[in-house]
């Protein structure tokens, strides 16, 4: 038994050497290793993925700084997705300075690589309203996400969340309501956006009752 031990032990450790020889990231399993592969050869959309799971820590072990130059290899071939990441890093100071302009640079450059991509849209419909107060903008660049992809959570959480930035709980509420209609456990997945929503709630429910006391 303690021989077997030992043989698999040394079977790991020439498999961890070998994959550190070629240059494989620390976790990485057969799926990234293959996108791997397909981005050294040059192909943008497994760069892209390449940089989404080191960020995610998805298939391999998380790297902040290994992502980064990947999305922008990726962003060098024009691929939108990669473009997206990189804005949303500097509005949300991922990795880097929180840069708003910056952010909003690279998510219209998003937006002019791939016009159809709904992620880049709510990003930058969100980038404009959280960083320039820009709300008219904001709500054209929802609006657009929206009519790409009318049932994506993401794109109407964005859309709820710009009406909140305006003191507008019951429209932001209408937008809650809706992902919860589309995924029921949206609330646990979104909780600044739904905390505020549901201390809104809880207050109008609260007036309305203290309003029918008094009736």
């Amino acid at each position: 038994m303690k021989k077997v031990f030992l043989v698999s032990m040394a079977l790991v450790v020439v498999f961890m050497t070998s994959c550190q020889k070629r240059g494989i990231p620390p976790g990485a399993d057969l799926r990234f290793q293959s996108a791997l592969k397909a981005a050294e050869r040059g192909n943008a959309d497994s760069m892209f993925y390449v940089g989404y799971w080191l960020a995610n820590g998805n298939h391999v072990d998380q790297d902040l700084s290994a992502a980064w130059e990947w999305f922008h290899k990726a962003a060098e071939k024009n691929n939108a997705d990669a473009m997206n990441c990189i804005g949303v890093q500097y509005r949300d100071g991922i990795y880097v300075e929180q840069d708003y302009q910056k952010a909003r640079e690279w998510l219209l450059r998003g937006h002019e690589a791939n016009r159809w991509n709904h992620v880049v849209l709510a990003n930058l419909a969100l980038t404009l309203a959280q960083g320039f107060q820009d709300y008219d903008k904001a709500h054209e660049f929802a609006d657009m996400a929206i009519s790409l992809a009318p049932n994506n959570t993401f794109v109407l959480g964005v859309k709820g969340r710009i009406y909140l930035m305006q003191d507008n709980p019951e429209d932001a509420y209408a937008y809650l309501k809706k992902c919860k209609e589309i995924t029921p456990h949206y609330l646990r997945t979104n909780a600044p956006f739904a905390k505020a929503l549901r201390a809104w709630a809880d207050s109008a429910r609260a007036a309305r009752e203290k309003a029918s006391d008094r009736n």
